[in-house]
């Protein structure tokens, strides 16, 4: 929106979204009335899969101690494919 644009809309106190070719996007719909218990279609469908989720289910492993930042990195990263027989700037890739 050019500021000419953003200026006029802000005069006349409402703001129209247009797509690239100018047409208007149409206004959002409502949304969905729900009325019974707030996560009844969740839990009805983990029960139907089996799925059960304790109190503990969100609670992290990680007891505080430092990022092993070595360790991190050597089971995170990937040297880039290099073309054959190019020099690599870091240990070889793993074998396959």
């Amino acid at each position: 929106m050019d500021a000419a644009t953003l200026g006029a809309a802000a005069a006349q106190g409402a703001v129209r979204f247009t797509r690239a070719d100018g047409r208007p996007l149409p206004e959002a719909p409502e949304p969905a009335r729900w009325t019974g218990a707030a996560l009844a279609p969740v839990d009805a469908r983990l029960a139907a899969a089996g799925i059960v989720i304790g109190p503990g289910a969100t609670t992290p492993a990680w007891t505080g101690e430092r990022l092993d930042l070595g360790w991190a990195l050597s089971v995170l990263w990937r040297p880039r494919a290099s073309p054959a027989g190019a020099a690599s700037d870091g240990p070889p890739p793993p074998p396959a």
